[in-house]
């Protein structure tokens, strides 16, 4: 795949840097090769490291596809874009790089437009924000508690960590009362991280029997898989009919 330097024009809001290490980004868009952009100072950019960077007027998530040239040449003409942001996620293998250009290649499609699928949606790169949550305070509240804030404790005597707006509705009481209860000390105001948004994935996790006629179409995408050799079927089956569910069976096989 070739690749080509995307210059900065003057209607960029991203100025162009001299002088910094460049990579080649393919950006999740119809295109069909990756372009060259520099390297900010403070980051470092690896293969296969998914990234944002701006694409004329607007700023799309791409890839890093190969490595660019040594540094940017200090000639005018060949000002780069930086790339904006990295997102930290893990970066896509070789092996996923060279399948979305088989794909690109086998279905007659720019490597772009595949990568765009493979990274939707975008709001999954972002990492997920810590959230405030409440708990009981190690020792009792002194002093007369108000029927409202006496729900509150009540709630939380159990061992409950929860958000305002959920300890408010349970308590049949306002943010306003956490908050000043947390202000008080009469309960924690903590911070939690987001939890991970799904567990690994377990080949063995079985959700539902197939049909006679699926488990036959099951076992020919399986029997094609452990063959480790390429193959193409066609499923016939009415929208609800379990198409998917072979073909998990399949994907399970590839695990």
């Amino acid at each position: 795949m070739s690749q080509a330097s995307f210059l900065s024009g003057p209607e960029d809001d991203n100025p162009a840097i001299e002088n910094a290490p460049r990579v080649a980004v393919l950006a999740a868009l119809p295109v069909e090769q990756p372009y060259d952009y520099a390297v900010p100072p403070g980051m470092t950019l690896g293969l296969g490291d998914i990234v944002r960077v701006n694409f004329g007027r607007r700023e799309v998530t791409g890839v890093v596809w190969a490595a660019g040239g040594d540094t940017v040449p200090t000639d005018k003409k060949v000002k780069l874009k930086a790339v904006l942001h990295r997102y930290a996620v893990p970066p896509l293998s070789e092996q996923q790089r060279q399948f979305a250009e088989w794909v690109a290649r086998y279905t007659l499609s720019d490597p772009g437009s595949v990568l765009r699928l493979t990274l939707s949606p975008p709001a999954v790169l972002e990492e997920a924000a810590e959230s405030i949550v409440y708990s009981l305070a190690e020792r009792a509240p002194e002093g007369r508690i108000s029927g409202p804030r006496q729900r509150v404790l009540d709630i939380l005597a159990s061992g409950s960590v929860l958000s305002a707006a959920e300890l408010a509705r349970q308590a049949n009481s306002t943010s306003a009362v956490i908050a000043g209860m947390a202000k008080a000390g009469q309960i924690l105001r903590l911070t939690e991280k987001p939890s991970a948004p799904a567990s690994t994935a377990d080949p063995e996790h079985q959700m539902v029997t197939l049909s006679d006629a699926q488990a036959a179409a099951a076992e020919v995408l399986r029997t094609d898989v452990a063959a480790r050799r390429f193959a193409v079927a066609l499923l016939d089956g009415v929208t609800g009919s379990g198409k998917t569910e072979v073909y998990f069976d399949a994907v399970a096989e590839c695990l």
